[in-house]
């Protein structure tokens, strides 16, 4: 699975993907502090999940959450979080997973091991195009057929 880490404290990136890295295969294609820059490489690098932590200055998770369901339905994402409030919340958007910090490796691998019973959904002979601008992303969304 391709991986993309957005929490807006730099050590709690580096020590999940330490984790990730050291626990399992899959691969960490990003990690941003800045929530807006995490959301445009969500669109340009169209990972297969997203950890995302959910209290951050000028967006929250959740708002992200959304935005990403939005535009790639298909993306998995799994809350990182210190407070258990905003479960139901989370949820009800569909995510994965709600893991509360300090993040645990036996947790990190039942969320992994969860996410690979569950197939990932293909975008084949689908092109996606992202204009960002202002935080505002238009899809444009094509479908290519060879005659």
């Amino acid at each position: 699975m391709k991986v993309i880490l957005i929490d807006d404290e730099q050590l709690q990136l580096d020590l999940l993907e330490n984790k990730i890295n050291k626990l399992t295969d899959h691969d960490v294609i990003g990690k941003y502090v800045n929530p807006h820059h995490g959301l445009f490489e969500i669109f340009k690098k169209q990972p297969d999940v997203v950890f995302l932590d959910i209290s951050m200055p000028e967006i929250s998770g959740l708002e992200l959450a959304k935005e990403i369901k939005t535009v790639h339905p298909n993306i998995k994402i799994v809350f990182l979080t210190a407070f258990d409030e905003h479960a139901i919340d989370a949820f009800e958007l569909g995510v994965e997973d709600y893991i509360l910090k300090p993040i645990d490796d036996r947790r990190l691998l039942h969320t992994f091991s969860r996410m690979a019973d569950q197939p990932i959904k293909s975008n084949e002979n689908k092109t996606d195009l992202y204009i960002g601008c202002f935080r505002v992303y238009i899809s444009v969304v094509t479908k290519i057929v060879i005659i």
